[in-house]
């Protein structure tokens, strides 16, 4: 291929799945495919028996089911066996890899344009000179829905073969050479005579679709990989007691009937030729001369030299034959092969998860990134974008999977980090990928019906693949508990680290009505947030409007000139620090040294003793605005790594700033935590401070992967896998439906004391809705103001206004 030859291998393409893959992404990247082809050989699309049953299945409409069959006894001192390769296998499956190959080819090619997608297999040696199996039964299920059972023995002692499809018009079976049609009761039978071998005819129709200019759909290998991964599913499926596996590399090119070329070349196809011959022979036929003007796919120079000297003799063994007059400016209708661009990213299945010490971790798997060229990229640098683009690891390493050839633009390697990206440009990375672990707490199924899933989502796990998570995401773990064919369609959307109600579509119809729902607001939220110190009583309007401030960190401000936002609070608890029995309500244990005091007594936070339960009703959905509003009204979220965090906002904790003067120290601060530093995110002064400090933060540990030299993260505290913010209730405004979860473990009272287990209609937020609709904030009759302020409001009370 890399001299300029057309190839035509052997089944199977490779050993093994994986290698297949990486010598398919060779090829597409490495050769010109329009004119140097790779074609892989597979007799059984080409027996006329599989032909003819092709053709009366798809006369017969849906494909209903199928059954395939194929037994023989292969005995000590068969022809087949008496290879060393054959009698001592290196490679997976032994005879099942060798010859399951062709009957799966078969099976695939009657079921037409219904690939299958999943399937569950058992294997099994019955025979000690056919290691490692040398039997399987499996079943399968297609694309449709249709079911069938695959079962494949060399060495029992049953015998007989059997391809049977059963279609809503009939059913069609083949048994050696004899074709078996059946229609309304009525059998029809075909003997196909003189069928011995499919090798023939694949041959001569490889060299027909190289003198057309066509690549031969049944001999891409993209068929051969899909024929592959089929029964390596079945070998990896029986070696896991009939797990079941997907299919994703299954493949149905339509119009995949033999090519009918203008020229055939008929009898033999020689396969190797050493002896160089002049093309400035004057026997080159016509034929010659109209594949020498062709840009299709023509053959190298010493192909048309060999078939050049053959026109000009007498011997039978091949002859060129001119069907018709072609003009040459009519161009071939070629199949396009996919772009070298796009690099299939690895997708193991079942995902490589494992559980760890509470932890849902993924082995580090290798994947490839593809994405067009933005349009803040045209005209940049290719290592400039994605120093300053992707945070996940350092410049250093993307300037050298740049010049090693990690990152590629439109398949290629670059000249130098230097190179400019410009529009229509695809960019790949392939790259060791490390997920970080979340938690393995099993997603709550609130509610299920034949339209959707309502869950409990865990804290920590971030709805859709983003950024560093993939596979450890709601929508892939859902995936892996359902099957891989199965699409979960989320509605709403939460935060990684927030818990609670989220709605999952079971099909398109379902999620695109409900996700209309929520985005008209037309929807109630309620949250449940655990916050430092003692909330106010009553009812909290908070209406400052929200502005991002740093897209790259996803950190968001109180601001003036943001967008609209507002929420209501209401307190539905408040538990103090835990108290001496002699009345003193200095904490328990404290251990603090004078230095320690002092340095705590400058942080106002820390003043703050106790925690409350809030209910949290926002009436608009800006991002992080429930953690934002809090931070705002100074009763951050306890345990937010960003908002609650003294070594980013400052002793204060940005308690009623809006201002932008110190945006920048900000962003600067939060976007090293997690690196060199440990985020402390430490909201109140209680027992749990010891509990904390020995479980710090995910962040480097120094060491590098072996693998990728990636810098690795030691396992994330119990506070990076959630914060205390809950999505306790959804419910439609016009009454027809509502969901809701009980209280989070940690909303719930201390040990030892008392308080609300759930929530009260006299504690309800929604209850205020209304009240808030009727007033005027912007001027009440008092004149005093709350444009943009946070709001107290409590029966028989003047209107409060928050401090700044």
């Amino acid at each position: 291929l890399s001299a300029g030859k057309h190839v035509l291998s052997e089944k199977p393409i490779a050993e093994n799945v994986r290698d297949a893959v990486e010598l398919l992404k060779w090829y597409r990247s490495n050769v010109d495919t329009e004119n140097t082809t790779w074609s892989v050989a597979e007799n059984y699309r080409y027996l006329n028996s599989f032909d003819y049953a092709q053709s009366q299945v798809q006369k017969l409409g849906r494909v209903l089911g199928f059954r395939v069959k194929m037994y023989t006894n292969l005995k000590v001192g068969d022809k087949y066996i008496e290879t060393e390769w054959r009698k001592n296998p290196s490679h997976q499956g032994g005879f099942l890899l060798d010859g399951g190959v062709h009957i799966i080819a078969g099976l695939r090619l009657l079921l037409g344009s219904d690939p299958i997608v999943r399937l569950s297999a058992y294997t099994s040696q019955m025979q000690k000179h056919l290691p490692p199996v040398d039997t399987l039964d499996a079943a399968l299920k297609t694309k449709s829905g249709a079911t069938g059972s695959f079962s494949v023995s060399f060495g029992t002692t049953m015998t007989g073969s059997e391809w049977t499809v059963g279609c809503e018009g009939g059913s069609v079976s083949i048994s050696r050479s004899t074709v078996t049609t059946v229609i309304a009761g009525q059998e029809e039978k075909k003997e196909i005579q003189d069928e011995k071998s499919g090798v023939p005819p694949e041959v001569r129709n490889w060299g027909e679709a190289l003198v057309a200019g066509k690549s031969n759909n049944r001999q891409t290998p993209e068929e051969a990989l899909a024929d592959l991964e089929i029964l390596e599913n079945f070998l990896r499926s029986g070696e896991n007691n009939g797990q079941p596996m997907d299919c994703t590399f299954q493949v149905w090119k339509q119009g995949g009937d033999r090519q009918k070329g203008v020229y055939a070349v008929i009898h033999v196809i020689v396969h190797v030729i050493v002896t160089p011959v002049h093309l400035e022979q004057p026997t080159i036929p016509k034929t010659m001369a109209v594949w020498r003007q062709s840009k299709s796919l023509a053959p190298s120079p010493r192909i048309l030299a060999y078939l050049a000297r053959r026109a000009g003799t007498n011997q039978p063994c091949m002859a060129l034959t001119t069907i018709e007059d072609v003009s040459v400016a009519e161009k071939p209708d070629f199949f396009k092969s996919p772009p070298a661009v796009v690099i299939t990213p690895c997708d193991p299945w079942p995902r490589p998860y494992y559980l760890d010490d509470g932890l849902r971790k993924v082995q580090p798997y290798h994947y490839t990134y593809n994405t067009y060229c933005k349009e803040r990229w045209r005209g940049r640098e290719l290592l400039d974008i994605f120093a300053t683009e992707f945070r996940d690891r350092p410049k250093e390493y993307y300037k050298d999977a740049i010049e090693c050839g990690k990152v590629v633009v439109n398949g290629q390697p670059v000249p130098s980090v230097k190179s400019v990206v410009k529009n229509g440009d695809i960019i790949s990375h392939t790259l060791h990928r490390h997920e970080p672990p979340v938690t393995a707490q099993s997603i709550g199924i609130v509610h299920e019906d034949n339209d959707m899933i309502v869950i409990n989502k865990p804290a920590g796990v971030p709805v859709h693949p983003a950024g560093r998570y993939n596979y450890n995401s709601i929508v892939e773990i859902m995936r892996a508990e359902r099957g891989y064919e199965w699409n979960p369609l989320p509605c709403n959307r939460l935060d990684r680290l927030t818990s609670g109600v989220m709605f999952i579509g079971k099909h398109a119809k379902a999620a695109e009505e409900l996700s209309v729902q929520i985005k008209g607001r037309t929807v109630k939220k309620e949250y449940i947030a655990r916050v430092i110190g003692e909330f106010p009583e009553g009812d909290v309007v908070c209406e400052k409007p929200i502005m991002q401030i740093s897209p790259k960190l996803g950190l968001n401000r109180a601001r003036a000139s943001g967008k609209e936002a507002r929420t209501i609070f209401k307190r539905l608890a408040y538990y103090p620090p835990k108290q001496k029995k002699d009345g003193d309500i200095n904490p328990i244990g404290d251990t603090r040294t004078e230095r320690e005091k002092i340095r705590d007594s400058k942080m106002v936070w820390k003043a703050k003793e106790g925690y409350s339960i809030v209910r949290c009703l926002p009436l608009t959905g800006r991002t992080h605005q429930l953690r934002v509003h809090l931070q705002y009204l100074g009763h951050p979220i306890a345990n937010d790594p960003i908002y609650c965090n003294q070594r980013v906002f400052g002793p204060s904790l940005a308690a009623g700033d809006s201002g932008p003067d110190n945006d920048e120290d900000i962003i600067s601060r939060l976007s090293k935590m997690g690196k060199s530093e440990v985020a402390e995110a430490m909201a109140y002064h209680d027992e749990m401070m010891e509990e904390y400090n020995k479980k710090k933060a995910e962040k480097q540990t120094g060491k590098l992967c072996e693998i990728c030299d990636t810098p690795l993260y030691s396992d994330p505290g119990p506070h990076e896998l959630g914060i205390y913010l809950h999505a306790k209730r959804y419910a439609c405004e016009e009454g027809r439906w509502e969901y809701e979860t009980g209280l989070p473990e940690w909303a719930l009272p201390p040990p030892g004391m008392d308080g609300p287990t759930t929530v009260t209609k006299d504690t309800d937020p929604l209850n205020l809705v209304a009240k808030v609709a009727k007033l005027n904030l912007g001027a009440d009759d008092t004149g005093a103001t709350a444009n943009g302020e946070c709001v107290h409001i409590a029966p028989s009370k003047t209107l409060w206004v928050m401090p700044g």
